[in-house]
């Protein structure tokens, strides 16, 4: 599995990121001076970006991230993190909207119980129902358990 990158301090988080429970939305906070090289570099960010969106960038699996300090995080486990203080495990969005990070849709579970919260395969599972898939060649309903074969049926029903 992969490494996750560590999460920077939990109060310096909380001191750059509003994060809204209810909705799931990140804003960025202003910043202190002391956080840039010049004062004129704390002006320039807190004018462009204080108040506005953060942690709104799509990434191509369906979640939102974004930047801090150069690094990318995910906003599902910023989520977390902030809300209750602890680095997550892994976050399953209960509804599997993986844009949806309010937090009553987030929970921190292990592997297991995150991999029996996702979808269907539409390309693998033609049924809809686990374990029940069309055999063409024998134009029958093909049912399994894992990988132990239970049989073929011709009616789905029976499947």
């Amino acid at each position: 599995m992969k490494e996750r990158k560590e999460l920077p301090e939990l109060e310096l988080v909380r001191s750059m990121l509003n994060y809204e429970a209810e909705t799931g939305t990140f804003t960025w906070k202003a910043r202190d001076a002391s956080m840039f090289p010049r004062q004129q570099n704390a002006n320039t960010w807190n004018t462009r970006f204080a108040g506005k969106e953060a942690l709104c960038t799509k990434h191509h699996a369906g979640y939102l991230y974004g930047a801090i300090f150069e690094s990318n995080y995910s906003a599902h486990r910023m989520a977390w993190y902030i809300s209750h203080g602890e680095v997550p495990n892994e976050i399953d969005h209960i509804n599997g909207n993986r844009r949806d990070n309010r937090l009553v849709n987030l929970r921190n579970v292990d592997r297991t119980a995150n991999c029996k919260n996702t979808a269907l395969s539409k390309r693998r599972n033609t049924s809809g129902v686990i374990g029940v898939k069309w055999d063409r060649a024998n134009s029958k309903w093909h049912v399994t358990i894992g990988y132990k074969h239970i049989g073929r049926y011709k009616s789905f029903d029976d499947a």
